[in-house]
């Protein structure tokens, strides 16, 4: 079985995942085993939710007891600080969308993981919703695509770095293949 960490539970797709993973899973091969955060009310009920026992304040005493880390925080400025370490003890990681608020996050998150030919990955579930899959099926019946526009939900002032929290939606599905 491979163990999971999660640390960033208050973004709703912590209970998605722990929902999917643990709760109602599809396969015994992966388990979320540890929250990340505070003891409170909140990861409490998340841990109960997935049947998860070990909540810790910090993702970092967790290298050499999980195989994996979801890192899933709201503001993407936090994902480099739970990431790398994990990607420097070559433990692949999965940061969800955002990858990260800066250039030099994100590259420092891509470096660690080449660093130690750890896997990494990121992205936003927008491209695999059935309307993304209908547009690209379609692409094939409208001839040579000239130019792609996406447009979506993005607040420059958020309190979650800005534009960099949903405006990742837009620009993973304008990257979608077949869409370029």
């Amino acid at each position: 079985m491979l163990r999971i960490a999660l640390v960033g539970t208050e973004n709703s797709h912590a209970r998605e995942i722990i929902h999917h993973l643990n709760a109602h899973p599809i396969s015994d091969a992966t388990r979320i085993v540890a929250l990340v955060g505070a003891d409170d009310e909140h990861n409490r009920a998340l841990a109960e939710l997935g049947g998860i026992t070990r909540i810790v304040p910090t993702s970092a005493e967790l290298i050499g007891s999980v195989d994996a880390l979801i890192v899933t925080n709201r503001d993407g400025a936090r994902h480099r600080e739970h990431a790398v370490p994990f990607l420097d003890a070559g433990i692949p990681v999965w940061v969800d969308k955002p990858l990260a608020a800066s250039t030099a996050d994100a590259r420092a998150i891509l470096e660690a993981a080449d660093r130690t030919s750890t896997p990494v990955t990121s992205y936003s579930a927008v491209r695999w919703v059935a309307d993304a899959d209908a547009l690209a099926q379609s692409i094939e019946t409208v001839g040579e695509l000239q130019t792609v526009t996406v447009t979506g939900p993005a607040d420059p002032a958020s309190e979650y770095s800005g534009i960099f929290f949903y405006g990742i939606h837009a620009a993973d599905l304008a990257q979608r293949p077949r869409l370029t």
